[in-house]
């Protein structure tokens, strides 16, 4: 908290805005945000001329799979 400024309940209301939008028209309103500021700052997008064995090991999705290796170990520990 820095004065009257909270800047985590102004972060957890910028991940609610595109994680939590309420209703079909307000999601479908960010992804196209999501959409033109990817475009904005990555450019034209190359990944369908990857292969499936370049894009597999790419660190976005690897890090996904720990992840899901990791939930599932927690779930099946408890």
């Amino acid at each position: 908290m820095d004065g009257d400024f909270d800047y985590l309940q102004f972060w957890c209301s910028i991940v609610d805005f595109f994680e939590k939008p309420p209703g079909r028209e307000a999601r479908c309103r960010v992804d196209k945000l999501l959409e033109w500021w990817t475009r904005k700052v990555f450019r034209r997008n190359h990944r369908g001329e990857l292969s499936s064995a370049v894009k597999d090991n790419m660190s976005v999705n690897v890090l996904a799979r720990q992840r899901e290796q990791r939930d599932d170990a927690l779930f099946d520990s408890t």
